[in-house]
């Protein structure tokens, strides 16, 4: 665990027209794991084989058009700037990070044989307390879900949640090895996911049980998608059909008064801004489930 966490924006431009034909965030993940190879193979092999909750994501590549994002599904085109940006969060591989920087070997890197090369790094530290103590009691909030977003659920932590019926259906033991893709907007699953994230990482603790408690008790409600949400498919490789499908648009939540607790409506504050820039759901990492958080309107503090 760490006090701070480290946000890496990598600003590029390529010489030639490259055609990609896939979502961007795979090529964002592919070269941050080569260059921890390059730099650490064994740290690189953990990272790869590890079942446990990754200490860093990704974005797609992306570009700023009149502050604008617009992500690289397809192609990328000489005379633009780009951006891919990482978040590390463990200090293991936050003092690497730096150490591939310093010995420059970003700027070796290659998307469809061509070398990409670096205009510039922006480097920043986030404290989490910090986070904690710029956060309100939020209220209306609204969650522009930029890339395709999924949640990994089992139905291990339904029966949990109703542990207290007599004749389950399924032994738990059973229920421990099954997952199901979840597209959709679910508060409960939202928060969960990035309480995951904060719990693994950070130095500032609070009550996770009871937090989660609330949430699942409708603390956190959806109010609506009035632009609607859809479902995307995101390749990783045309020619052999793979990819990941998630929900994309924005959602409106809404922290009920009747059910206001004012400590977990501040965490729940907090937590979203760590959300901006860990993402949420499965495939952080590959630049899925990246947000924008838009608070709308606070409670008194």
């Amino acid at each position: 665990m760490t006090n701070k966490f480290m946000v890496l924006n990598i600003n590029f431009k390529i010489s030639e027209k490259i055609i990609l034909n896939k979502f961007s965030g795979f090529e964002s993940r592919r070269i941050f794991y080569n260059v921890i190879k390059l730099a650490n193979e064994k740290l690189a092999n953990e990272l790869h084989e590890s079942k446990k909750l990754s200490p860093f994501s990704s974005t797609p590549i992306y570009t700023l058009l009149n502050e604008k994002m617009e992500i690289v599904n397809r192609k990328l085109t000489p005379n633009k700037i780009y951006t891919m940006r990482y978040t590390i969060l463990s200090k293991k591989l936050c003092n690497l990070i730096a150490e591939i920087i310093w010995k420059d070997i970003f700027n070796k890197q290659k998307i469809k044989n061509e070398i990409i090369e670096i205009i510039d790094f922006k480097i920043k530290s986030i404290d989490y307390v910090d986070l904690y103590k710029n956060s309100e009691p939020i209220k209306y909030f609204l969650v522009n879900f930029l890339t395709p977003t999924y949640f990994r659920v089992s139905p291990y932590i339904l029966a949990m949640i109703s542990k207290n019926v007599k004749n389950q259906i399924f032994p738990l033991e059973y229920l421990k090895r099954i997952y199901r893709y979840y597209p959709l907007p679910n508060p409960s699953l939202l928060i969960r996911n990035i309480v995951r994230i904060w719990k693994q990482y950070s130095n500032y603790h609070f009550d996770y049980d009871m937090y989660k408690a609330w949430v699942s008790l409708f603390g956190v409600t959806v109010s609506g998608y009035r632009r609607g949400i859809k479902t995307y498919r995101a390749y990783e490789r045309k020619s052999t059909n793979r990819w990941v499908e998630g929900f994309r648009g924005i959602v409106a939540y809404y922290v009920p008064d009747d059910l206001l607790n004012k400590e977990y409506a501040k965490i729940t504050d907090m937590l979203l801004k760590f959300a901006e820039f860990t993402n949420v759901g499965g495939g952080r990492t590959a630049g899925f489930g990246m947000i924008k958080y838009v608070p709308r309107e606070y409670y008194e503090s």
